[in-house]
């Protein structure tokens, strides 16, 4: 079972995961980010966050450990980063990201696609 909780940007886990991910970390520690990690038995197998922008979010740092990856993992963790938002009071915006292209272009959770943007 996938446990998602939230951590600080101080987090070493969190900081390990996104450099193994060549994600950036320097601005991990900014004013308003938040970001959780997921663990699978007490193995961090990932991580998530978010950083309000006003009523809107910046889905961020979104990152599968090597061992834990193409069982939907990322999903999982964007999806719960994504209601956890929510909560927060946020309204969704368009998602970005450095990875490649998903198959789907655009975003289901906010309607919108990479040409109305």
């Amino acid at each position: 079972m996938i446990e998602i909780e939230p951590v600080p940007g101080t987090d070493p886990a969190l900081k390990a995961l996104l450099d193994g991910a060549g994600l950036p970390t320097d601005d991990l520690q900014g004013v308003g980010r938040i970001f959780f990690i997921a663990a699978e038995n007490g193995s961090v197998c990932g991580s998530g966050g978010f950083e309000p922008a006003g009523r809107d979010i910046l889905l961020r740092s979104i990152a599968v450990a090597p061992g834990h990856q193409g069982r939907g993992i990322g999903k999982k963790i964007a999806l719960d980063v994504l209601e956890r938002a929510r909560r927060f009071g946020a309204n969704l915006s368009p998602l970005q990201g450095d990875g490649p292209p998903a198959p789907q272009q655009g975003s289901q959770a906010t309607g919108q696609s990479e040409a109305a943007g």
